[in-house]
C-alpha cells in the first residue's frame, strides 16, 4: 500500500525538525538514507571511539534539556508575556 501524501509530508517534516536539532559529530552521526554501508561504518566508528560516544551523548542531553517540557513551557510563557506586553502598550 502506498503511503498517503499527508503521511509522507509528516515524515518529511519530522526529518526536517530532527536535522535542525542535531549536528553531525556533535549530537549525531548523520548518514544518507538507505545507505547500509555508511550506517554500518558510523555504528562501527561510534563503537570503537569512547570519546565520540561521550560527545554524542552530551550533545543529545543538551538537545533534550533545551526541548524538555519545562523548557518548552518557559519559552511559550515568555512568548505570550511578550505578546501581552506589546498589546497592552498599544
Amino acid at each position: 500500500e502506498r503511503p498517503s501524501a499527508l503521511a509522507t509530508y509528516s515524515n518529511f517534516a519530522l526529518a526536517g525538525v530532527a536535522l535542525a536539532l542535531v549536528f553531525d559529530g556533535d549530537s549525531a552521526l548523520l548518514v544518507p538514507p538507505e545507505s547500509p554501508a555508511e550506517l554500518t561504518a558510523a555504528v562501527a566508528r561510534a563503537f570503537g571511539d569512547p570519546e565520540l560516544r561521550s560527545r554524542l551523548a552530551d550533545g543529545g542531553r543538551r538537545i533534550a534539556a533545551a526541548h524538555s517540557w519545562p523548557a518548552v513551557a518557559e519559552s511559550t510563557e515568555a512568548a505570550f508575556r511578550s505578546l501581552l506586553d506589546r498589546v497592552s502598550s498599544e
